[in-house]
Order: structure tokens, then C-alpha cells, then sequence
């Protein structure tokens, strides 16, 4: 079975920086409470991480809602740990591999370089 934040089956891709938070927070949430941390294990992906909200989607409703009532308090404390900033968690249900889980990076030191030799980032849906 896949460890939070490794790449899929099948690929040698180096986990991305969303795919390292992930696996930080699972540890660091299972470090303060067994129990609670083990909702994050493979059960979600990091969407997005904004100014103020770090946006989890959920493969199964039961994973979204346990995280949403029961380990909102402990996953907002140590992302804000982590990223040095107050945090809300938001949780949203997502097919695993579904294009909603799978953005296309907003920036990074690759596509900086891409855009200043003149690229512009496409997506697979036109957006």
C-alpha cells in the first residue's frame, strides 16, 4: 500500500511539494494522536495551500467528515506549525486522480523559468 506522499504506482516521479506537506502532516498529526492522525493516511491529497486555508480533498465521505468534526483542531495546529501562519483546514470529496485533485502547479521554480523564456501553462480542460 501507498505511505502518504509517494508517488503512485508505476511512476519514479519525486513526490511533489504538495505530496511532502502531505506526508509531514500525517506524521506530525500521528505524532500528537495515533488515532486522529490515521485519518490522513492515504485517505486525501493537498489541493491547495493559500494564504490563510490549506484545502484537503478526501477520497470517501466517512475520511472527509472524520477530518472535518473530529481532527480539524489538530490538523489546523500543525499546518500552521509548519507553514508559520494561522491556517483553516477546508475538506471537499475528490475522485483519486480526478482533474480537481490533480491542478496544475500556480508556480514553483520550473514553470518561473518556463513563463521568463516566454511559456504559458495550459491545462488538459482548456482553463
Amino acid at each position: 500500500s501507498r505511505q502518504p506522499g509517494q508517488a503512485p504506482e508505476g511512476t519514479d516521479a519525486a513526490p511533489s511539494q504538495e505530496e511532502g506537506f502531505m506526508r509531514e502532516l500525517y506524521e506530525r498529526c500521528r505524532t500528537v494522536n495515533t488515532v486522529l492522525g490515521a485519518w490522513l493516511n492515504g485517505s486525501c491529497e493537498v489541493l491547495s495551500i493559500g494564504e490563510e486555508e490549506l484545502e484537503l480533498g478526501f477520497y470517501h465521505p466517512l475520511h472527509m467528515q472524520k477530518v472535518d468534526k473530529d481532527c480539524r483542531t489538530l490538523v489546523e495546529q500543525q499546518a500552521e506549525l509548519m507553514l508559520g501562519r494561522a491556517m483553516r483546514l477546508k475538506v471537499r470529496q475528490v475522485e483519486r486522480g480526478s482533474p480537481a485533485s490533480r491542478r496544475v502547479p500556480k508556480g514553483g521554480h520550473l514553470v518561473e523559468a518556463a513563463r521568463a523564456l516566454g511559456a504559458t501553462p495550459v491545462t488538459k480542460d482548456g482553463d
